[in-house]
């Protein structure tokens, strides 16, 4: 490893437990970057990090643990993975050229049993799945005029590509997608 390089990892649990009984919250992430001088030209960067999340709670309005007339609660898991690499090259001591990379990949997935109509009007059961996976690549141009400004000139190319699907269920055996 070069002398002006750096590392970082990181790992991350948390679990609330169930202070509120139905309401829970898990997640666990893990984080990494590495960065270092090739040669007296170049640096590179790369990062990487995972998240996975489930949680439950009982739907709003629904009175909760206590008043709750369906004892159930909703769900929702995510999970996202992203990951990014980096380059600056100084090709003179006033201009240099970077060029950045990137992924994410994001899942979600809703489930809720609704909330039976009371003192509100209550809550039709519902469900989404959606996910998301985005590419980028950029590169630019940075010139130093002076010490007080800089003139930049580059581009961006992004690609997403994302679907969400669900329901609402109006009445039982009547699903709107």
């Amino acid at each position: 490893i070069q002398p002006n390089s750096l590392f970082s990892f990181a790992v991350a649990s948390v679990e609330n437990g169930d202070q509120v009984p139905g309401s829970d919250f898990k997640n666990n992430t893990f984080t990494g970057r590495v960065g270092t001088d090739v040669g007296a030209k170049l640096l590179l960067d790369f990062a990487a990090r995972y998240s996975d999340t489930e949680s439950t709670s009982y739907p709003e309005a629904s009175g909760g643990p206590i008043h709750a007339v369906l004892d159930e609660v909703d769900t929702r898991d995510q999970e996202q993975i992203s990951l990014t690499a980096a380059g600056v090259y100084s090709l003179t001591a006033r201009a240099s050229m970077t060029v950045n990379a990137g992924y994410v990949e994001h899942e979600e997935g809703f489930v809720s049993r609704g909330v039976l109509p009371g003192v509100q009007d209550g809550v039709p059961p519902n469900s989404a799945d959606s996910t998301l996976k985005r590419s980028s690549l950029s590169t630019f141009l940075n010139f130093r005029v002076n010490e007080s400004m800089q003139v930049a000139a580059g581009m961006d190319y992004v690609d997403e590509k994302g679907s969400s699907v669900g329901f609402v269920e109006i009445f039982p055996g009547f699903v709107l997608p």
